[in-house]
C-alpha cells in the first residue's frame, strides 16, 4: 500500500507527505515507511525540511534533513544538513541491539552549462556517534546531471 498527499497552501510552498506499508519484504519483513517534507521558494532562494521514519520487523529509524539552495544566473549553491538514528539487531546475538547516530554537512556548488547539463561539486561530512566515539568520514564528488 502506497499512499501520497500534497498540498500548496500558500504560493511558493509545497507540503507533501508519503506512507508505505509492505506486508512481506524481502529483506526486513514488514515495513512500514513515512516520508514528510516541506518546500519554500522566496526570490532565488529555495529551502526545504523533510523526515522520515522506518519501522520493520529487523530495524527501526528516523531522520531529518534541511536543506538551502540560493540560485544566481547559472549559479547555485546548496547546503545540507541531515540526521538519522537507526537501530538494528546486531548479526552476533551477544551484543545486543545496534544503535547508530549519523549527521552529514554538504556543501554542494553547481553550474548549469546548458538547458540540459549540470555541473555540481559535492564536499560531505559525516559524523557517525557509535557508542562513545565519534568516526568522521569526509568525501568529494563530481556529478554532470544530463536531461532530456
Amino acid at each position: 500500500v502506497e499512499t501520497m498527499f500534497a498540498i500548496r497552501p500558500i504560493e511558493n510552498l509545497t507540503i507533501k507527505a508519503f506512507y508505505t506499508h509492505d506486508d512481506d519484504d524481502p529483506k526486513y519483513g514488514e515495513v512500514d515507511l513515512i516520508n514528510a517534507w516541506a518546500s519554500y521558494v522566496m526570490g532565488g532562494f529555495t529551502f526545504a525540511i523533510e523526515a522520515n521514519s522506518h519501522d520493520s520487523d529487523v530495524a527501526e529509524a528516523t531522520g531529518g534533513l534541511f536543506m538551502v539552495n540560493y540560485g544566481w544566473e547559472k549559479w547555485g549553491l546548496t547546503g545540507r544538513y541531515h540526521t538519522y538514528d537507526l537501530e538494528y539487531e546486531n548479526p552476533d546475538p551477544t551484543k545486543g541491539l545496534v544503535d547508530q547516530e549519523i549527521e552529514a554537512f554538504t556543501l554542494s556548488p553547481s553550474y548549469a552549462v546548458s538547458d540540459n547539463l549540470l555541473l555540481v561539486a559535492e564536499v560531505r561530512v559525516d559524523v557517525d556517534s557509535a557508542g562513545d566515539d565519534d568516526i568522521e568520514t569526509n568525501s568529494a564528488a563530481l556529478e554532470a546531471l544530463i536531461t532530456w
